[in-house]
């Protein structure tokens, strides 16, 4: 995730977005960061003896985007090509500032998770926006840059580690 730090983000890309209100729900979220992408996405698991639900972000550097289709031009340069997602950040882009990883704890009768929930990106313009591991079997992100839903869900967790 570090390697975010210090980088202009304009736009997430993914292969589908679902748009609800104020959150816009994706498979995973690719962030462009020069000639490489930040992959980040989540999965859904749950404890062995309660069946505690919980979910595991993963973050990664890859050549080209998650699941979104591309071809190498002749500078070896990954070229998106449709169809695909993006939410749109706002412009001018503006530079990664921090990161707070999103803790969430969650307790049974007899088992207790603590999990990554979501990761707080903070712009150096002021801007932030929020990535959380969506609360389905079926894994996935959601994502608001809305800054009322910010704050209900930073109500709801603990912050882990702030990444400058």
């Amino acid at each position: 995730m570090g390697t975010l730090l210090g980088h202009p983000v304009l736009e997430l890309l993914s292969p589908s977005l679902e748009v609800c209100r104020f959150w816009c729900a994706a498979p995973s979220f690719s962030i462009r960061i020069g000639e490489a992408y930040v992959v980040i996405e989540s999965d859904w698991h749950d404890t062995r003896d309660e069946a505690l639900d919980y979910h595991v972000l993963a973050v990664s550097r890859e050549s080209r985007p998650k699941d979104i289709p591309t071809s190498i031009n002749k500078r070896e340069r990954a070229i998106i090509s449709l169809p695909f997602s993006s939410v749109q950040i706002g412009a001018p882009p503006s530079p990664v500032h921090s990161i707070a990883v999103l803790e969430r704890k969650v307790a049974g009768s007899h088992e207790c998770v603590r999990y990554d929930a979501g990761l707080l990106f903070s712009l150096e313009d002021g801007r932030r926006f929020l990535l959380i591991a969506r609360e389905s079997i079926a894994g996935g992100l959601q994502c608001t840059t809305m800054e009322r839903e910010i704050e209900e869900f930073l109500a709801e967790v603990k912050v882990r580690t702030v990444a400058r």
